[in-house]
This record gives structure tokens, C-alpha cells and sequence, in this order.
């Protein structure tokens, strides 16, 4: 009778090692899921911070362009006023 037991043991302390091996695969599956539901959330927001650097890219092209048309105007507006300039510069020499 003593072998038995001493299998029966043997089995019992098997099955308590199955068991605490299977909760610790249930853990280790929860934390898994967890850091799934983690590096799909940074996913996520990288895909969302990508969409905002193409949109400060359109609109730092959009202030470029805004940018070197004022550039132009300005340059327009310099040659008008030398031109008038010369013309007063005209009417004073005729006075």
C-alpha cells in the first residue's frame, strides 16, 4: 500500500503542477491580449499623428506659397512707388 500512495502522491502533486501551469498560461494569455489591445492603440495613434504631419505639410506649403505671393506683391508695390516717386521727382524739376 505504501507504493500506492506514494503513486497516488505522485499524481496529486502532477496535477497540482498542471494546474498551476495552466493558470499561469491563462495569465500569461490575458497579458498577451493586453499588450495586443496596447500596440493597437499606438497603431492608432500613429496612423492619427502621420495624418496630422501631411496635414501641417499641406499647410506650411499653403504659408509658402501665401508667402512668396506677398513677396510679389510687395515687390509690386516697392516698383509702384519708386515710379511715382520718380514722377514727383519729374514735377518738381518742371515747378
Amino acid at each position: 500500500m505504501a507504493e500506492g500512495m506514494n503513486f497516488e502522491e505522485k499524481i496529486d502533486a502532477m496535477r497540482m503542477t498542471l494546474e498551476l501551469a495552466m493558470h499561469d498560461i491563462e495569465t500569461l494569455r490575458a497579458a498577451i491580449s493586453a499588450q495586443h489591445d496596447n500596440i493597437e492603440s499606438l497603431r492608432l495613434a500613429s496612423v492619427s499623428q502621420t495624418d496630422n504631419i501631411r496635414e501641417l505639410r499641406l499647410v506650411s506649403t499653403s504659408h509658402a506659397d501665401s508667402i512668396h505671393e506677398l513677396m510679389g506683391i510687395s515687390q509690386n508695390l516697392v516698383l509702384a512707388v519708386q515710379g511715382h516717386d520718380g514722377k514727383i521727382a519729374k514735377l518738381e524739376r518742371r515747378a
